[in-house]
């Protein structure tokens, strides 16, 4: 065997080291005790997925991915400012809960790689209606998605900000108000 073989070889195991986490499907965090809050807090897992947010939120995010079987909020900055949306990532971070949303947090930006870039992220078109009838199991079906309401009148005005506490606006569309 010549030395390039070798070469390749321990590249080739060294991959495989590296990538040798367990990968856990989103939608399996995704189970909430009676109060909302994932049933797996505080537990270490590592997820792949697509970015459909980054920093649009801000610094620290949230930002989300979504994989085929769900989709999650990714707080901190070492998620939101390391990638872009319709990148591929591989996500090692602690479950946990903010404000009723399940959110993994990573520490360090070593805890966030970018596998590949450019793929296209299309919303998952929903009506109002669809969303105030989910089954709310314990499951909430569309958080962390990303979703798009057509034909949606906003009651209201002014300036529309994040981080604001108890500022909400009404939406309608033509199957209900939410």
């Amino acid at each position: 065997m010549t030395l390039k073989n070798l070469f390749l070889l321990f590249l080739i195991f060294f991959s495989a080291f590296l990538y040798s986490q367990t990968i856990t499907p989103i939608a399996d965090l995704k189970q909430n005790d009676s109060n909302g809050v994932p049933i797996d807090t505080g537990q270490v897992f590592t997820v792949t997925g697509i970015v459909t947010s980054s920093n649009q939120l801000g610094n620290s995010g949230p930002g989300t991915i979504q994989d085929k079987t769900g989709s999650i909020s990714v707080y901190g900055s070492s998620f939101a400012n390391s990638v872009n949306i319709g990148d591929s990532v591989i996500v090692t971070a602690v479950l946990s809960q903010y404000a009723g949303l399940a959110e993994l947090n990573p520490n360090f930006s070593s805890d966030v790689k970018v596998i590949s870039s450019n793929h296209e992220v299309s919303p998952v078109i929903v009506t109002i209606q669809q969303i105030i009838s989910q089954q709310w199991d314990g499951v909430e079906d569309y958080e962390g998605k990303l979703i798009r309401l057509n034909n949606v009148s906003i009651s209201g005005s002014g300036s529309f900000t994040g981080g604001t506490s108890g500022q909400n606006y009404d939406i309608s569309d033509t199957t209900g108000t939410l």
